[in-house]
């Protein structure tokens, strides 16, 4: 099983390993990073692409831990690491406190977010009134809310009011579900517990997501503006595994010949779910999904479900439990 530790963002690879053996990573390497040329003595090396290439190579696999001993070779410590989004938040608001006139914005999760992010929800409201679309069910993916939450803000308000009685569907990763298995508490919106707190459905902020192709959805919280919709019951959710978008993204890419990003295809799944029970029900119904981005940075994940390796990761309550408990008492 992967040693699951919490790692940050960066550009360079520096990697400390504590005497108790635990893993620390203070700076994520870019993809492409080769082993250092001139190597010492207890060196350490994060691989980031599937084999890292250098001398006396070790056949690293991508986040794969090395460390060069007196015999002059590499040798692999751990299987794996982690990466998780939380961690990088920490870092970020500590370098911004730490460097004198610097100011750090979380570009996802936080409430200011969504209204930057409205712009997705009223063009397209203004496409379909243009055209004179009522739609029965607005679907897209959902990890920190901000994208989901844009998406459906200008539709929000005529649900509420009970003018319009949308299905209104997040979806989320099954190995990641902080809205459909979490709890509604205030929480930190970081590993480190830097940040305000927020109530909002929460898997704890010391939360370990597995490892995932749908690296923008594995984030323990959610925003509390969706949170609030989904305890009111104004929104839904649902999740999904891995191996199933995966088939609804091969399906659409042949269908309309754009390759999804693995989160957008968590929408893809719901929409082709819902259109297949109304093609055997005999409904007709306008389903509308936002298509979050493509997926030609993901392709190794797509060599992955094809060659059938890919791996499907859900809870348990123990796991969850002890995420639970990381959730400040307030």
């Amino acid at each position: 099983m992967a040693k699951q530790v919490d790692t940050f963002s960066g550009s360079k690879s520096k990697v400390t390993i504590a005497k108790s053996g635990t893993i620390v990573l203070t700076a994520y390497p870019e993809s492409g990073t080769t082993l250092p040329a001139s190597p010492k003595a207890n060196d350490v090396f994060v691989a980031t692409g599937d084999i890292a290439k250098g001398t006396n190579n070790p056949s690293l696999k991508k986040h794969d831990v090395a460390k060069y001993g007196a015999d002059s070779k590499w040798e692999k410590v751990t299987d794996s690491i982690v990466v998780k989004p939380a961690s990088a938040v920490s870092e970020a608001t500590e370098r911004a406190l730490e460097t004198p006139n610097c100011k750090y914005v979380l570009g996802s999760v936080m409430d200011h977010v969504i209204l930057h992010q409205t712009i997705i929800g009223l063009e397209l409201k203004a496409v379909l009134e243009k055209y004179n679309i009522e739609p029965d069910m607005l679907i897209s993916c959902v990890g920190g809310g901000s994208n989901f939450g844009g998406f459906i803000a200008p539709f929000v308000k005529d649900k509420i009011n009970g003018t319009k009685n949308y299905r209104i569907i997040g979806v989320e990763p099954a190995s990641c579900p902080s809205l459909t298995r979490g709890k509604y508490a205030y929480d930190f919106g970081d590993t480190g517990k830097m940040t305000p707190l927020l109530k909002m459905y929460t898997l704890g902020n010391g939360f370990m997501p597995s490892a995932s192709h749908s690296g923008g959805l594995r984030y323990h919280g959610m925003n509390p503006i969706v949170s609030k919709l989904y305890h009111d019951k104004v929104m839904e959710a649902t999740t999904v595994e891995q191996t199933k978008l995966f088939e609804a993204a091969v399906t659409f890419a042949k269908s309309e010949g754009i390759l999804p990003a693995p989160e957008s295809s968590h929408s893809i799944r719901v929409a082709i779910d819902e259109a297949l029970k109304c093609k055997k029900t005999g409904e007709k119904k306008k389903i509308v999904f936002c298509l979050t981005g493509t997926g030609y940075f993901d392709l190794k994940a797509y060599t992955a479900f094809n060659n059938k390796t890919m791996q499907d990761y859900i809870p348990t309550e123990e796991d969850l439990q002890k995420g639970f408990a990381t959730i400040p008492q307030v």
